[in-house]
């Protein structure tokens, strides 16, 4: 009986780990801040990702596209996709994330770190909370789409 109890509390407690995971923005500057050589190593070694997709790499860094993900159930999912081409110094990074990522943190941590909410605007019907910094802008999109799942996009401005 009291074995059962024991079991069901720490079920439970794990049960709640998983509702409330949550996205942290040191993520976004480890990846800003690391050369893409070194993206395997941060996220599926560091942070324990999974590959998606064979990166495209086009004149030696110049250009490239790696695709990431935490978990293979959609609730529980971080799918990083980190793009650049000739015109960006800085890469562009796109999480797509499920139900049960939390981002109340992430958005105080934007603060924190500088960034200035800005509104919301809306992108191809899309609407979008705008937060800035310096030299970047961060856009979380206000819904989710059919399956549960909302998109953080890292923007360095030119």
């Amino acid at each position: 009986q009291m074995k059962l109890k024991i079991c069901l509390f720490f079920a439970l407690l794990s049960l709640n780990f998983y509702k409330s995971q949550s996205l942290n923005y040191k993520l976004i500057e480890k990846i800003n801040n690391t050369e893409y050589i070194y993206y395997d190593t941060v996220l599926i070694d560091g942070y324990g990702f999974k590959k998606l997709e064979k990166e495209k790499i086009i004149d030696d860094g110049v250009a490239y596209s790696f695709k990431y993900f935490s978990s293979s159930t959609i609730s529980n999912r971080l799918q990083i996709s980190i793009l650049k081409d000739k015109t960006l110094t800085k890469p562009m990074i796109i999480i797509n994330f499920g139900g049960n990522i939390s981002i109340e943190n992430f958005k105080t941590e934007l603060l924190v770190n500088g960034y200035e909410f800005n509104g919301e605007k809306k992108l191809s019907n899309i609407s979008f909370f705008v937060y800035e910094a310096n030299n970047k802008i961060i856009a979380i999109s206000k819904n989710a789409n059919e399956y549960g799942v909302r998109q953080i996009m890292y923007i360095p401005k030119q």
